[in-house]
Parts: C-alpha cells; structure tokens; sequence
C-alpha cells in the first residue's frame, strides 16, 4: 500500500475541523495543500485508470423525497479493494482518512459520535455540461429502506491545482429561516472541503471548458441518530425543499 502521509495530515487537520464546525459553528471547513501535488497526481492517475477498465456508472443522489435519481453528465463509482492494481493510491487515501479521522474527531467530542466503522465513499467525474442538482447528501426522508446515517461529508479534488474548469460546489450557508446565502467553492486540486452531510443544501455549477473533467474523491463519516428534526439547519433545507 502506498504511504501518502493521509493519516499525518488527517490528525494534523482535525483539531482546526472541530473547533470550525463544532466550537465555532462554521457551515462549512475547506483546507488547501492537503497531500501534496505529487500525491494528488498520483491519486488522479488512479481515477483516469479506472475510466480506462470502465468501473465509472451514472452517478446518483436521493432527493428530499427519499428517491434516487441520475445527475446529468457526471459518473462515479465506489473503489473496491479489487481495484488495487489500478487505484492503490484511492485505496491507501481512503483507508487512512476513515480509519484516523473518526477516531481523533470522537477524541475532541468526548464520546464516540462517529462510526469507526462504518462510512461512504464515491469517486466522481463530471464531465462538459453535467452538474449536481440542488440537494442535500443526507435528507433524513422517511422510507423503507436503510436509514441514512451519513453526518460528515469530506470531499478531496484530485484535478490540477491550477484549474480554471468552472465546477464550483455552491453551498448555502444557512442564515435563518431563508435560503441561506450561496458560497462558490472552486475545485481546485488538493483541496478539501467538510461539511454536514444532513444540513447542508448544496450542487456542482456546469463546467465551462468542454474538454475538462471534474474529479472529485468523497468521504461519509457516519453518526448514529443523525436524523433528528430538531438539528441545526433544517429552516434553510426547508426552505430549498418544502414538504
């Protein structure tokens, strides 16, 4: 397994992550010059390789009714442990984070609110004119099937540092009963971005070169309980969603 440095970086980050999101109650924590251009290329690499072996299928999300559907132009995946000979770089990342991150977070909270086992991964290409519509990772819908438990999204952008592709993650900063205000974050290479998974209403802008694609590696760090309607953020979600 390749040595990243993923773990350093996941325990250097996670005191800044907490006191951001949790002590000082920010929307949303993004961190630059994570892992190194050298560990990002290597990274991407790794996603281009399995284009190659056509592991990428139509990338879906859920809407605030609890149902699936397709996002236009963009594909992903989940990488496997069989992926290795063509994604051990994925690999080793995803390992690291998910088995340091929740543990050093826990540490901060005091109590074991993050799974140490449990988790989500997606690896995404958006490709010219394909975008995420407005959602929310985790709509806490009623439904039949499993309960969503997923509470912190964690997003790494493996493209080129320099990238002037468009792709923005617009985010709505909740401020009160609105809306929220939108925030672009452009999706540079060896950024990273955390926010909740439950509370925060988000989508991908189009790109605007047609010959760029957006890669985009995400984390779930999963809670227990999470679906609670008394929890930070819901008049903003109401408001993109009404009942």
């Amino acid at each position: 397994m390749p040595i990243l440095g993923a773990a350093t970086r996941a325990r250097e980050l996670a005191p800044e992550l907490y006191r951001r999101l949790f002590e000082l109650g920010e929307p949303y924590v993004v961190f630059d010059d994570v892992l190194g251009n050298d560990v990002r290329g290597a990274m991407l690499e790794d996603a281009l390789a399995l284009r190659r072996r056509d592991r990428f299928g139509p990338s879906q999300s859920v809407g605030s009714d609890g149902v699936p559907f397709d996002k236009e132009a963009v594909l992903s995946c989940e990488v496997e442990p069989t992926d290795f000979d063509d994604a051990p770089h994925l690999l080793a990342f995803t390992r690291d984070w998910l088995l340091t991150l929740p543990p050093a977070l826990n540490a901060l909270l005091g109590a074991e609110r993050v799974s140490p086992s449990e988790y989500g991964t997606k690896l995404a290409v958006q490709m010219a004119s394909g975008r995420y519509p407005r959602h929310v990772d985790n709509a806490c819908a009623d439904g039949s099937g499993p309960a969503d438990k997923r509470w912190l999204t964690v997003i790494f952008y493996l493209q080129d540092d320099r990238w002037r592709g468009g792709g923005a993650l617009r985010l709505w900063v909740p401020d009160g009963d609105g809306p929220g205000e939108p925030v672009d974050v452009e999706p540079v290479g060896d950024r990273l971005v955390c926010f909740f998974s439950d509370r925060i209403v988000h989508e991908v802008l189009p790109t605007e070169d047609p010959d760029a694609l957006r890669y985009a590696h995400t984390l779930w760090l999963v809670n227990e309980g999470v679906c609670d309607a008394s929890r930070p953020g819901q008049a903003t979600v109401a408001a993109h969603f009404p009942p």
